[in-house]
């Protein structure tokens, strides 16, 4: 019976037995295509020196703007004529704000570049609204029309945040590079992109991904798979992701053949979404809360929002920028930037490593050396 104790005892003690397992990168399979399983090495260096060059954008549009009577309402035409505030029955102010995404791709002690989204930091320049027949079709009579009058862009995270412009744009691709040169020499020194390039045509269904980016404001890296692979000529690709408004131009990295092998394989430029319609009472009206259970009485206005459908997330491909890149040389080259020094490459990983060993400490493992 003792003996029997004492074994028992034995195999407990070398079954709480810790120790420190290696696994070699002869784990991993290399075979030049990208990674659709989780990273069996360490990443967390590595995304906080990716997440290091990517910055949240803030935008906000004021608008000065009319609304007038469907017997008054001008035609678009006429909402350039000096006296058009003489047939208004309101004057009105608005703005709009908004906020996204962008990587830092070139910065030295004079200037600053950063890739986004155009939607980001667009807004159009007129906003008009028709008044509608009694059938529901627009008529050509405006019943509220508003102009910009200011714009501004910030970016948080780097030198002189305000006031930064859009460099160059395509509004197809729905790529931006917007900057500015600093009013003085800045000795920051700014973690601008390095990392390779990679090729979206490449990715595969299931292939493994990081997203970098700014949802709600939030900073966050998030991990996913791609769904769709080259949905279309630009080799641009679907991920199955909830996203949250600011995520448009986040950064997707791929990995090929293990860790530390990073690669830039596109940007996030948009989310799923569907249009709601709904009814709200008159703008001008804020409920009391008296209001509630009691009939309104009020004018009511049909009024619409996009809602989002999240896991399905649009990104752009790293091809489609690369050539927006080449197509923009002389944009950029007017506001002063050479676009041949955005995004020089470096040598892979935030730091020098001993090893590319991963180290798993204090992992329960069957224990053979008796130990």
């Amino acid at each position: 019976m003792k003996n029997f104790l004492s074994v028992i005892a034995v195999c407990v003690s070398l079954s709480a037995c810790t120790r420190t397992i290696y696994i070699s990168e002869k784990s991993i399979i290399h075979d030049a295509e990208y990674d659709s399983e989780f990273p069996s090495q360490p990443t967390s260096d590595y995304l906080e020196d990716i997440n290091n060059s990517v910055k949240m954008v803030n935008t906000m549009s004021s608008y000065h703007g009319y609304e007038f009577t469907m017997k008054d309402g001008p035609l678009k035409s006429q909402i350039r004529d000096p006296k058009i505030s003489e047939k208004a029955i309101k004057e009105k102010y608005l703005n709009s704000p908004a906020s996204g995404t962008a990587t830092v791709i070139f910065h030295d002690p004079d200037r600053v570049a950063l890739l986004t989204c155009y939607h980001v930091v667009q807004s159009p320049d007129t906003i008009i609204n028709y008044f509608l027949d009694e059938n529901g079709k627009q008529t050509p009579f405006i019943e509220s029309v508003y102009f910009k009058v200011r714009h501004t862009i910030t970016v948080t995270g780097v030198p002189e945040v305000n006031d930064f412009e859009v460099l160059a744009f395509d509004d197809q691709k729905d790529l931006a590079v917007i900057g500015k040169k600093y009013s003085t020499k800045q000795v920051l020194n700014l973690s601008v992109f390095t990392y390779p390039k990679g090729r979206a045509e490449e990715l595969r269904m299931g292939t493994f991904v990081y997203v970098f980016g700014f949802p709600r404001g939030e900073r966050m890296v998030g991990a996913t798979i791609v769904s769709r692979a080259n949905k279309d000529r630009d080799h641009g690709f679907v991920l199955n992701t909830p996203m949250h408004r600011g995520i448009s131009g986040g950064l997707v990295m791929a990995i090929r053949d293990g860790i530390p092998n990073f690669e830039w394989v596109g940007m996030v430029f948009a989310v799923a979404g569907e249009r709601i319609e709904y009814l709200v009472p008159e703008r001008e009206t804020e409920a009391q809360p008296s209001d509630v259970q009691h009939p309104y009485s009020g004018d009511i206005y049909l009024n619409s929002t996009r809602s989002i459908v999240y896991g399905i997330t649009y990104a752009v491909s790293i091809e489609s920028i690369e050539l927006f890149f080449q197509e923009s040389k002389m944009a950029l080259a007017t506001k002063g930037f050479n676009s041949d020094l955005f995004l020089q490459e470096k040598p892979q990983g935030p730091r020098s490593k001993e090893s590319n060993d991963l180290k798993i400490r204090n992992l329960l493992a069957p224990n053979n050396d008796g130990s």
